[in-house]
């Protein structure tokens, strides 16, 4: 089997799996219980806390929530940010190109609650003009929120720049999903007011993730009932998952600069390869991340030839959203000009330091072979 998907998730560490092992048979107790298992598990949480902070080099006022996943801290960021500081202004910033997690909650701030949210276009390179951005915030903007890496294409976008645009706001806040960007660029995480994160992109467990922010934004809760962490997300903490993120994160950013060259490598030769193919087209910028590459079919549908590919047991996919038809249909592409057969037959090809030049030299061979079986468009 060939695994070309690692931008959907990944395997965990072998040391997150028994790190989890470990915690979940020796130290089960609850963190808010008042006595010897309960003060066990609360060490191990706050140590988890407190040494991704560390690691990520963040502001040491700034704070860390655990949640499920990216999904649940980019809504604690939007509802719960928008909702406590309407009283400033209604109107968020963001861009054609974000996750669902990121658009879904930005449409109900706009339908439920009247919010006036603002769509900027991609340019060429799948990312925001920063000119788009100077001309639409104002003293009634309170967030803009754009992600790191695109899920789709590997553009990174110039978050410095933006950090700088919003700080020129005081009462305006600069969140950015960094899903995709965390442990596979690098990065000033203190540029940020607020950024979240999932685990099992980088070896950590799935239902695992964080909202890391400045200790003086505050959130009107998504979760009621007890006061675990700091009231905004409350149900019993899940020690285990918590600290296997700490391990994922140490282990990812131990190896950072080594593993990253190493996917340069295997990226350059992937994309080397794809241009000897006349039929697709490559529609990730140049400066993208190495971990993932998008590419577009001339003259085949992108479903069957993904379908193809599964049967022969590589995975890669499409994209995550499909249109009424029924068909992958990619919004991203759309929003950078592309047109619409290049954005209704996109796959994506995203691989890590355990991916291969043999792995990458199969899957050109049986791709070139299905392109050649398969029904053209």
């Amino acid at each position: 089997m060939i695994y070309l998907d690692y931008c959907a998730t990944g395997a965990p560490f072998e040391s997150v799996l028994s790190l989890f092992k470990e915690i979940s048979k020796n130290n089960f107790g609850n963190p808010s219980s008042l006595h010897f298992y309960g003060y066990e598990s609360k060490k191990i949480l706050e140590e988890a806390r407190n040494s991704i902070l560390s690691i990520l080099k963040v502001d040491k006022e700034d704070n860390l929530i655990f949640t499920s996943g990216a999904t649940e801290a980019n809504n604690l960021a939007l509802k719960g940010l928008a909702l406590k500081y309407q009283n400033r202004g209604k109107k968020i910033i963001t861009s054609e190109g974000e996750h669902p997690s990121i658009l879904n909650p930005l449409r109900q701030l706009h339908d439920l609650f009247g919010f006036d949210i603002v769509y900027l276009k991609l340019n060429q390179d799948g990312v925001i003009n920063l000119e788009d951005l100077k001309k639409a915030i104002d003293k009634d903007t309170i967030l803009v929120s754009i992600m790191g890496v695109n899920n789709e294409t590997g553009a990174i976008s110039p978050l410095q720049e933006i950090a700088k645009i919003v700080k020129e706001y005081p009462k305006c806040f600069f969140h950015s999903d960094l899903t995709q960007a965390i442990g596979k660029i690098d990065l000033d995480y203190s540029i940020f007011d607020l950024f979240s994160f999932s685990a099992h992109k980088i070896g950590g467990l799935k239902g695992s993730g964080a909202l890391i922010y400045k200790k003086k934004i505050q959130f009107i809760p998504l979760i009621s009932g007890g006061e675990q962490e700091f009231s905004l997300r409350s149900g019993t903490s899940d020690v285990a998952s918590d600290a296997c993120l700490f391990e994922a994160i140490k282990v990812t950013f131990n190896y950072l600069k080594e593993r990253k060259s190493y996917v340069e490598s295997i990226h350059s030769y992937l994309i080397e390869k794809l241009e000897e193919i006349p039929s697709i087209v490559i529609n990730s910028p140049s400066n993208s991340s190495p971990f993932l590459t998008s590419i577009s079919l001339l003259e085949n549908k992108a479903s069957v030839v993904v379908e193809g590919l599964s049967n022969k047991k590589i995975c890669v996919s499409s994209v995550s959203a499909c249109s009424s038809k029924g068909e992958p249909s990619s919004y991203v592409l759309l929003s950078m000009g592309k047109s619409e057969r290049l954005a209704h037959n996109p796959i994506r090809i995203s691989i890590s330091f355990f991916t291969t030049k043999e792995e990458i030299d199969t899957f050109i061979f049986e791709l070139k072979s299905l392109l050649k079986e398969t029904k053209s468009i």
